[in-house]
C-alpha cells in the first residue's frame, strides 16, 4: 500500500504494462510510469521520484491473534464467497 500523491499533489494511477514481472503503472496528473516493485517513477515529468509506503504489518492469523485478542471476523453469508470470481488459491 503507497501514498497515491507526490509532492502533495494527489495522484491517479492506472496499469500501463509490464517490465521484468513487475506492473508498470501511470498516473493520469503527469503521465509519469511507476514500477511497482520499487515505488519509482520510471519515466516522465516525476522520473526518480519515489512514492511513499503507508505503515503495515504482514502477520499470519495466529500472530494476530496473539496480538489482538478481541478481534472480530465478518463472516459471510451463505452462498456469498461464490457469488464473486477466485482471485487467489488456497495454500
Amino acid at each position: 500500500m503507497f501514498r497515491a500523491e507526490e509532492k502533495g499533489k494527489k495522484l491517479h494511477f492506472e496499469t500501463v504494462g509490464v517490465i521484468g514481472a513487475n506492473e508498470v503503472f501511470g498516473d493520469k496528473e503527469t503521465g509519469s510510469h511507476w514500477q511497482q516493485s520499487t515505488l519509482t517513477a520510471i519515466s516522465g515529468p516525476l522520473k526518480g521520484e519515489h512514492l511513499e509506503l503507508y505503515p503495515f504489518l504482514l502477520t499470519s492469523w495466529g500472530e494476530w491473534q496473539r496480538m489482538h485478542r478481541n478481534t472480530l471476523v465478518l463472516k459471510p453469508r451463505p452462498g456469498m464467497p461464490n457469488a464473486f470470481p477466485r482471485k487467489t488459491l488456497d495454500p
